[in-house]
């Protein structure tokens, strides 16, 4: 194993004197960060940092030769990016990391779903999407008990790998795992793309001793606009509906974005949702009065209050919201909650917090770029599947010349970048096409074979991901 950096050490703290294993918290040689979990029976060499004398410091310079020296453990290239789950599983890792055990109790209590903006009824489909999605049975368990949502246990913790960089080598975990710590993109619910233009990206860390949340406003990759708060997890809300906010103005002064990107529905949702589950109620910036004026142009006459009362009706808003104003639409409500000044009035936002020059920071903008990077590659993929299935047809009718194979096999190399293991694991070996002393039918008959294999794993994925 290729390994950069050891970033901590630790023991379950449940274990006590019987120690059956050690945890490492590794960063590999592709920039991801992942825990491994040895059991000393089969790595009995990593019994000398156990009870050392060593330094933190010489214990992982330790650590990562033993994993050097060892190449049955491997980089974390067949792990699942933790980025690719939701925000809400995303959460639930955060809050293991952040345990003083390696099996987490996910309480009731703990309201974990109001930290992310989500509510109680979408917090938990997200994670029962997830644990389908990942294959994540008897890892992420699902409980019957009324105060325990999930119970995660230790692999869930070594099951994902997360992006590298300055962040978590900056501030270690301390004694235990209470690394708290995080960086998670979190979904523009009202916008038709999930990419693009506007994505929300939140920084949870540490400054001066004191826990802070930021939400950064990013725009076509660049950073628009920081919403900064300090203290208990009770404010985060707050910076966070001031993204939304924000946001949602752009759209609303700008109708040809909105028309492309905005789904004014979904806003008007959203707008409702977190005006009401405030305590006391209270509302965002734009008026339902302006919406209405607004949506009667773009939406064939729906107004605020009928999407409001449609929303009831379907089922979508949360069990407490319903619960809250009844089942039927409460104008009255509404009034009052247009009375009341704009939302950004009354948080509480520190903006005095520069969060520019932390490490967080800097692993948020190259993350950022690893998505854009992967909207890019995912829409020149599309192009080359397109190209090669054209001129998969024409070799097949017309015959095989040396000019279309070389363009047929160079493309096919790096159409299946990063795909050779799970090609492999099919039975299908790219380096089938490197062989000189090929004649030219046989190298058609093997670009075709693993052209075919690639469309069919794609197709599976997107049905499993379906």
């Amino acid at each position: 194993m290729l390994v950069n950096q050891v970033l901590d050490i630790f023991q379950d703290p449940s274990a006590e004197e019987d120690v059956s294993n050690v945890w490492l918290l590794v960063r590999d040689q592709n920039n991801r960060n992942g825990y491994l979990c040895l059991d000393l029976k089969d790595y009995p060499m990593f019994l000398e940092l156990i009870h050392s004398s060593m330094s933190p410091e010489q214990q992982q310079a330790r650590a990562a030769e033993l994993l050097a020296a060892d190449d049955t453990i491997r980089d974390f290239a067949q792990r699942p990016r933790l980025e690719d789950a939701s925000s809400a599983l995303q959460a639930l890792y955060d809050e293991m990391e952040s345990a003083d055990s390696i099996t987490y109790f996910d309480l009731e209590k703990n309201k974990s779903w109001e930290n992310i903006g989500l509510s109680r009824d979408e917090y938990k489909k997200q994670i029962d999407s997830d644990i389908e999605k990942f294959n994540l049975d008897g890892i992420v368990c699902k409980n019957n008990d009324e105060n325990v949502l999930y119970t995660c246990y230790s692999t869930f913790l070594s099951y994902f790998s997360k992006p590298g960089g300055e962040a978590l080598a900056a501030s270690p975990a301390k004694e235990g795992l209470n690394n708290t710590s995080s960086i998670a993109f979190i979904p523009v619910v009202f916008q038709r793309d999930k990419y693009y233009p506007f994505k929300i990206c939140e920084i949870k860390d540490y400054k001066q001793g004191e826990p802070y949340v930021s939400y950064v406003v990013i725009y076509n990759g660049n950073d628009e606009v920081v919403f900064t708060v300090v203290g208990e997890k009770e404010k985060y809300k707050h910076a966070y509906f001031s993204a939304l906010d924000y946001i949602a103005n752009k759209y609303y002064n700008d109708p040809e974005l909105a028309m492309k990107y905005f789904d004014g529905v979904e806003y008007t949702k959203k707008y409702y949702e977190i005006a009401l589950s405030s305590n006391p109620f209270t509302r965002l910036q734009h008026s339902p009065v302006s919406l209405d004026a607004h949506w009667a142009q773009q939406f064939s006459g729906y107004t605020t209050e009928k999407i409001f009362a449609d929303a009831l009706k379907d089922g979508e808003l949360s069990i407490e919201m319903m619960k809250k104003i009844g089942n039927d639409l409460n104008t009255e409500l509404i009034s009052q909650l247009d009375k009341q000044p704009p939302i950004s009035e009354v948080r509480r936002l520190d903006n005095s917090i520069d969060i520019t020059g932390t490490p967080l920071y800097a692993a948020a903008q190259y993350q950022w770029e690893q998505e854009r990077t992967e909207k890019i590659f995912n829409a020149t993929t599309e192009g080359m599947l397109s190209y090669l299935t054209i001129l998969d047809e024409a070799i097949h009718t017309y015959g095989p010349t040396h000019v279309t194979l070389a363009y047929f096999s160079d493309m096919l190399h790096d159409l299946c970048y990063g795909q050779e293991g799970k090609l492999e694991e099919a039975g299908i070996f790219i380096n089938t096409l490197l062989n000189p002393s090929q004649k030219s039918e046989s190298l058609y008959a093997n670009c075709h074979r693993i052209f075919t294999a690639y469309k069919n794993l794609i197709k599976y994925e997107d049905c499993t991901a379906t």
